[in-house]
């Protein structure tokens, strides 16, 4: 199925992202720009059928183009609160049900506890 709602907004970024990294390139990087057009190339299974032959499927598929508008501002101000995060000296408090979260804070104590056990060996 194409994406949609919360997932288009992630692919966008992503996009985004590309595009940028294509016009910027190094000076000795292949570069890319203007990047003009962008989107999403989809395909759908619309129908699945057994073969004849027996073991084998036929599956018939839908492409979908979407086309995601180019919003460089939009995008630089993401940018700005992910940096304000990173900069932080302390991470945000977690919340009780993000997935990231937890899995940040169980890699911060393994690696304290790493450290701890280096420091305080015979």
């Amino acid at each position: 199925l194409a994406p949609h709602g919360e997932h288009l907004d992630k692919y966008a970024r992503q996009l985004h992202a590309y595009a940028r990294a294509l016009e910027m390139a190094a000076p000795t990087g292949l570069n890319r720009g203007p990047i003009t057009r962008m989107g999403l190339f989809c395909i759908d299974p619309v129908q699945v059928e057994a073969h004849t032959a027996g073991d084998r499927l036929l599956v018939r598929l839908q492409p979908v183009w979407i086309e995601i508008r180019r919003d460089d501002a939009t995008f630089d101000a993401f940018l700005e609160a992910v940096l304000e995060v990173i900069a932080r000296p302390l991470p945000p408090k977690a919340a009780p049900d993000c997935p990231c979260c937890t899995y940040s804070n169980r890699r911060r104590a393994l690696a304290r506890r790493m450290s701890h056990a280096q420091h305080h060996q015979p």
